[in-house]
């Protein structure tokens, strides 16, 4: 299907081509075609941003963008099959649970680690939207801006700010704070790989850089650079503006989505 859809494609472009010429005999007279307007086709534009790739919906409503080498960038259909989010989300989750020595913090140490994050750590690298995943995690609850893998990055990297006993490896040890947590979301992501979301590409960032702060900077870079990689994946570096009008992505994915971008160029770069 897709290939069919680009030979129509590149069929009409030159059918489009051979029944407006260019007339040889205005060119080298200046004169005669800079007094000549050419209107703006609305088609010409639709079909130039389509050869820069086009977004897809998943399962989650979240946008996954084709680039111009996909032949999924030349049709136009919000609904197009792409891997399921949520399976792998889940599958994740599952792995995690299963592994010896899971440990699900209580409330007050989530908090605790929470608060911790958005004093001392998000508010200078910006990459969480602060708003969108407390109002998530506590009020809908719907998974789309606080997801367990962001979750548990977050308590990783937040617990090396913390004096805290119980979250450390080896109580004797300060440098073991948050390693329980880090390995946890290392097996999510090792299932959100294939489907990711824009808390994936976030949590990702964040695990690079707990692995830089315990002195692994090598690991750390080469998370943040998986983060950079699903986040063009994804199109988080695109205007996806008009599938805001179209009703199909909120503002709000919108400015999450430039939030995760822009956080993680910082840290690429």
């Amino acid at each position: 299907m897709a290939l069919e859809a680009r030979v129509e494609f590149l069929e009409s472009r030159l059918e489009n081509a051979l029944a407006n010429p260019t007339n040889s005999s205005t060119k080298g007279r200046p004169e005669e075609s800079s007094s000549t307007t050419f209107p703006e086709s609305k088609n010409s534009v639709d079909d130039l941003t389509q050869a820069f790739g086009c977004f897809t919906l998943g399962d989650t409503g979240e946008l996954r963008f084709f680039g111009a080498s996909s032949n999924f960038s030349i049709i136009q259909n919000p609904s197009l099959k792409v891997a399921s989010s949520l399976e792998a989300r889940n599958r994740g989750i599952a792995a995690a649970q299963q592994n010896p020595g899971y440990f699900e913090p209580s409330e007050e140490l989530q908090d605790h680690l929470l608060s911790l994050f958005w004093r001392w750590q998000n508010s200078w690298q910006y990459i969480v939207s602060r708003e969108s995943f407390v109002r998530d995690l506590y009020v809908e609850k719907s998974g789309r801006y606080c997801t367990p893998l962001l979750l548990t990055a977050i308590m990783a990297l937040s617990s090396r700010y913390s004096s805290r006993l119980e979250l450390r490896m080896d109580l004797a040890d300060p440098n073991t704070a948050g390693t329980i947590f880090a390995r946890q979301a290392k097996i999510m992501l090792d299932c959100e790989y294939e489907a990711p979301t824009t808390s994936t590409v976030q949590a990702t960032a964040i695990l690079g850089l707990y692995w830089a702060s315990i002195d692994n900077e090598g690991l750390g870079f080469m998370y943040i650079g998986m983060a950079s990689r699903m986040a063009m994946n994804l199109g988080l570096h695109s205007d996806c503006s008009h599938y805001v009008a179209k009703g199909l992505v909120t503002q709000e994915d919108v400015e999450e989505r430039s939030i995760a971008f822009w956080g993680i160029y910082v840290l690429d770069k």
